[in-house]
Formats: structure tokens, sequence, C-alpha cells
């Protein structure tokens, strides 16, 4: 398994709470992507101002995570195509040599599954907002009243 250390480190860094902070350390984070195991040494900062530690994001992976963005659309990909999760990890381990555990995958699928599907019901309200619109349509404001009038 190959490791190359990419040095993301900076000195200065902005806090959520919008305060620029000064590096504290250093700590290495391992990703799993689909090139292999990548080490990388990150900067950890402390803010005087709201007395937390926090180090900043990397553009390539979702805080926390062990995993690479690219691995993770890799995955939602061979779901799509309708790959099992057995297949995915069999897929993934003979093809890129990164195993992936099942559960986790199956985490990815369901989050990817729940923002669509919170997507949709958005583009559907706004269509819906959008032909009430259009149409002149009241239909939404006297179901309250038949409703209050009840």
């Amino acid at each position: 398994m190959k490791i190359k250390a990419n040095d993301f480190t900076q000195r200065v860094a902005v806090c959520r709470c919008g305060n620029e902070c000064r590096r504290h350390g250093k700590k290495r984070r391992r990703i799993k992507t689909l090139t292999g195991v990548q080490e990388y040494i990150v900067s950890s900062h402390f803010c005087i101002h709201c007395r937390k530690y926090f180090t900043p994001s990397l553009p390539f992976a979702q805080d926390h995570s062990r995993y690479g963005n690219d691995l993770k659309m890799k995955v939602l990909e061979l779901h799509r195509q309708e790959f099992t999760l057995q297949q995915m990890q069999i897929h993934l381990q003979n093809r890129y040599g990164v195993k992936v555990p099942t559960t986790t995958m199956h985490d990815w699928i369901s989050s990817d599954v729940e923002k669509s599907i919170i997507i949709n019901i958005s583009k559907k309200e706004e269509a819906n907002e959008d032909h009430d619109h259009d149409t002149g349509s009241n239909r939404g404001t006297r179901d309250k009243e038949q409703i209050a009038v009840y």
C-alpha cells in the first residue's frame, strides 16, 4: 500500500465564528481514495475567541471522513448500475485495491437517496407554486378557509 504525504498546512485559517486563528499544530490524516490510501498533513488551529479547536476542510474529502469524495461517487455510480453491496465491495477491492465496509456504503447510498428525495420534493413544490401563480389559482387559501369554516 503506497502512502504519500501531502502537506495541507496553513499558518492562518478562519474559524466558524469568522475570526482568524493561528496554527496550533499539525496532524496526519489518512484518506482512502480510488488511487489508494493517501496520507495528508493538515494543520490544527485554536480559536481564542470561541475557545474551539478545528481543522480546515480538505477539498476532496468531507470533514471527519476516512474516504475521499471520488470513492463515494464511485459507490453511488455502481449503485445506480444496480450492483449489490457485496458486488460493489468486491469490485472496489479488485479494481482499486480499496476495501470499504458494506455498512459504510449503505450509509452513503441512504444519505444520497434522502438528499435526492428532498431535492425532488422541493422542485415539485416550486413547480406547484409557479403553476398556482400562473393560473391565478387560490386553491391553497380556499382549502384553509373551508377547513376553518367547518
